[in-house]
Order: C-alpha cells, then structure tokens, then sequence
C-alpha cells in the first residue's frame, strides 16, 4: 500500500535530532500482529521544516520475516507470508520519539500478495 504521510509543523521553527534514514515509518497493527521495523544505525541530522511537510511510504501487509517457528510463520515460496484479509490499523512509528503520535487509521486489507 502506498501512502503520504502529511506533517504540520505549528512550532515557530524547524524541528531538528538526530536520526537515520528517514523521520518516520508506517505499519500495519491488529489480530494479534504487529509489524518491527529495523532503523538503520546511523547518526545525521534529520529536520522537520516548519509548515506542511510530506513523506510518501510504502506500507505492507506482511511479515518482516519467516521461517524461525518460535518467532515467525514458516516462509511461502521462500518469502514471509502476508497478513490475512480483515481490519487493522496503521500506526505512526518513529524513532526516535520527536512528534507527539498520530492516531492510527483503520485499514481493510481485502489481499495482500506476496513481494
């Protein structure tokens, strides 16, 4: 799933920390799954300007990984498996913390295919 994500920055000036990569990524909660992300180790200077800002992501419906059966589902075809149709919310997860979180968004997932 495609997404942008919008942030408004209402403070009198830019937001700055340090971080990796990007400010902040989205992912797929609910039934029991919740999605980890990796952060790359890194250590630049990432600013948020005031204003509206945007972010395109991708989000997916899927597991990180497969195939160890005390923490993932087993591999399809040598790939994680997708998360099965029905609800879930999408969630705002930074790292670090630097804005106050967003609410998430009720999603439906009708399919998901495998990457």
């Amino acid at each position: 799933m495609h997404g942008t994500l919008v942030i408004r920055n209402d403070t009198r000036a830019a937001i700055s920390f340090i971080g990796c990569g990007s400010w902040f990524q989205v992912g797929l909660t609910g039934k029991g799954f919740e999605q980890n992300f990796g952060w790359p180790q890194c250590a630049q200077t990432l600013t948020i300007p005031r204003g509206v800002s945007r972010q395109k992501f991708v989000m997916y419906s899927g597991y990180g990984s497969c195939g160890a059966p005390e923490q993932f589902p087993p591999c399809i075809n040598g790939k994680p498996p997708t998360f099965p149709p029905g609800k879930y919310q999408a969630r705002l997860f930074q790292n670090p913390s630097v804005v106050p979180d967003a609410p998430p968004v009720t999603v439906q997932v009708t399919e998901a295919r495998l990457m």
